[in-house]
């Protein structure tokens, strides 16, 4: 804690508010924001950080400890995405589904750093039309339908916001499409709302949001162990009944990765615009036309 005295309250006690506000400090916001930042930290990961943690709060005369979990996690062995022409049986376009490194930044070089994955997808190697739904709402669907354009059987590309990302990929299944990919459009997080790191607090184009698609509504812990925690002899459902998981896979892209595909649409389905205005996204900046598909 900072040196300096509290204000005293009017019976001689010391004002609470002003003792806390006195607490915190930029420089060591700063090394803590650091320390946590440039290490990998996924869930089951990186057991330093959290004996870290703990060590640091004995120090300060907390009684801290690590309690181990065994809740069921996944984690990204193999992904792709590619945009296959069927008629040429050409690959034309693959996603690099990597961030940059970026100079000045060591931890965009840490060879632990995890590649494009959603936790708590469901595996699976899946083919088929793409699909533009704008933010994947409930409302984004119904207005596919009304225009007359299906997600049966399709890959639905769909941008973050508006609802969590499970409920984007769950709407999506029950539309009966085959997969998703939400991807973070400039017009919510990146350049159209000013300098991108490391010039500015906006997401690079290459970068990409990592998050669990559990349906957390539904609920909110381990998926396997509902209702109770998920110590190690805890009983289990099997993964197929969980009802917190979605059934279909789901990975994330960056807008960089996302505007090939979006170009790839253009002059099939339905204008974007035609459907709202809402749907047209920050990459129309760089002449990119929002269309649906398929």
């Amino acid at each position: 804690m900072p040196s300096g005295t509290a204000r005293n309250v009017g019976d001689g006690r010391i004002d609470p508010g002003q003792l806390f506000l006195r607490i915190p400090s930029t420089d060591r916001l700063r090394e803590h924001l650091q320390y946590y930042a440039s290490g990998t930290h996924v869930a089951g990961i990186n057991r330093t950080q959290a004996a870290h943690t703990r060590d640091y709060f004995e120090a300060q005369g907390v009684d801290a400890k690590i309690v181990e979990y065994y809740p069921w996690l996944n984690y990204p062995v193999d992904q792709r995405v590619a945009l296959f022409n069927e008629t040429t049986q050409v690959v034309e376009f693959e996603a690099g589904l990597k961030e940059d490194v970026i100079a000045g930044d060591s931890a965009s070089d840490d060879p632990n750093n995890l590649p494009a994955f959603l936790g708590l997808s469901a595996s699976g190697n899946v083919t088929g039309q793409l699909v533009y739904a704008n933010y994947g709402t409930l409302d984004d669907f119904r207005a596919l339908k009304a225009a007359g354009v299906s997600i049966k059987d399709k890959v639905v590309l769909v941008r973050y916001g508006g609802i969590l990302r499970g409920l984007k990929v769950h709407g999506a299944e029950k539309g009966g499409a085959r997969g998703v990919l939400i991807y973070s459009d400039p017009a919510d997080d990146g350049y159209c709302l000013g300098k991108v790191y490391p010039n500015g607090p906006w997401r690079p184009e290459s970068s990409f949001q990592r998050g669990s698609v559990s349906l957390i509504q539904v609920y909110p812990g381990d998926p396997l162990t509902p209702g109770h925690a998920a110590t190690k002899d805890a009983p289990r459902l099997d993964p197929k009944d969980a009802k917190s998981l979605n059934g279909i896979p789901s990975l994330p892209l960056s807008y960089r990765d996302a505007e090939p595909l979006l170009r790839a649409l253009v002059g099939y389905g339905k204008n974007a615009s035609d459907i709202s205005e809402g749907w047209v996204g920050g990459l129309a900046s760089r002449g990119v036309e929002y269309w649906t598909g398929p």
